[in-house]
């Protein structure tokens, strides 16, 4: 067992360890399941922050993003920089953060309510990867951590292994995270009291695809439709992309093969539980059957000169955002018509 330890510990050289401090920032700019175990929470309290202003940074990215209403928005920059619009992103406001965030998923139920994850530098082949998760009631002025795992931290309901995300919940009590590696099969984790613990349990293999080492499922986006969840898995196979659509219609108990799509290197976007997009290059694809059929779907969204696929988050079938690059938009219409927002922080 010794050995292990020391294995693993040596594979995690090179990783970025998770700070153990949790005091606040002082910027101000404006199947088989595995049973639960509790985490031990501590609250942070952080001062509150002056309004947004120049961040410092000439050309803001966004590298997360979370829409839970019509008119409430929330996003990452830069990798730390956490802001709030509560007016579908004609104005913003600087929220604090902990002070060991940077660059992981976030998930909001609206203008108060969220969590975010902070993700280290995984090991090879996502073997492991140091993780935080932190939770804010109060439109984050203040920070309670519920979850840290790590080689040199005691065992938690979250495991050290595998990388994690996304995570996505719907209400301050339903939630889930997605664990995946490179040599093993995705592992989905479910909390009924907002993170405090957490069930685990293995995505089964679709039809026709086992997993084995390096041919393994990388969810990649997960969304809640009531108590009913989408998850979008992406695997290669002989140099060509398929993704594999699976649905929970039990808060993410369990889970059950959808649709399989080929050559469908972009994320599946769901915008209802049936209208599906995705934004390919140079034409948008649209499915109104939940991924049996496609179609080109006529957009004017459009970006640089090297287009990308965008990070996209939808509130409802109408209104959703969508980022790439140094660039955020806004549709009001289902992805038909798209304006441009002006980035938080600058």
């Amino acid at each position: 067992m010794r050995a292990v330890v020391l294995i693993l510990a040596a594979s995690l050289a090179g990783c970025s360890a998770m700070p153990t401090s949790t005091s606040p920032r002082t910027e101000s700019p404006a199947a088989t399941e595995t049973p639960s175990r509790a985490a031990v929470a501590t609250v942070t309290p952080i001062p509150p922050q002056a309004p947004a202003g120049a961040s410092g940074i000439a050309f803001p990215t966004i590298s997360a993003i979370s829409a839970p209403s019509d008119s409430v928005v929330w996003v990452v920059t830069d990798s730390d920089r956490l802001f709030r619009s509560t007016d579908g992103g004609v104005t913003w406001g600087r929220r604090p953060t902990p002070a060991s965030y940077s660059s992981g998923p976030i998930s909001f139920v609206d203008e108060s309510e969220g969590w975010l994850a902070r993700t280290g530098s995984p090991a090879t082949g996502c073997m492991a990867q140091y993780f935080d998760l932190w939770h804010t009631a109060d439109g984050a002025m203040s920070w309670e951590l519920l979850v840290r795992v790590g080689w040199d931290l005691p065992p938690m309901d979250v495991s050290f292994g595998q990388c994690k995300g996304p995570v996505a919940f719907v209400d301050r009590g339903k939630g889930v995270l997605v664990g995946s590696a490179r040599d093993t099969a995705p592992t989905l984790y479910r909390t009924r009291d907002g993170g405090r613990s957490w069930i685990s349990g293995p995505l089964g293999d679709p039809p026709g695809f086992t997993t084995h080492p390096e041919h393994t499922l990388r969810p990649e986006g997960v969304r809640w439709f009531g108590s009913t969840l989408l998850l979008d898995a992406l695997t290669w196979l002989e140099g060509r992309s398929i993704r594999y659509v699976f649905r929970s219609n039990d808060a993410g108990a369990t889970w059950v093969y959808v649709r399989s799509i080929n050559d469908a290197s972009e994320p599946i976007v769901f915008v209802t539980l049936t209208r599906w997009l995705r934004f390919s290059y140079p034409i948008a694809l649209e499915s109104t059957d939940a991924g049996a059929t496609w179609h080109s779907f006529a957009t004017d969204y459009r970006q640089g000169a090297t287009p990308a696929p965008p990070s996209a988050a939808f509130a409802d079938e109408s209104v959703g955002y969508a980022t790439a690059r140094f660039s955020l938009q806004r549709t009001v219409d289902g992805g038909r018509h798209w304006s441009s927002l002006r980035m938080p922080g600058i």
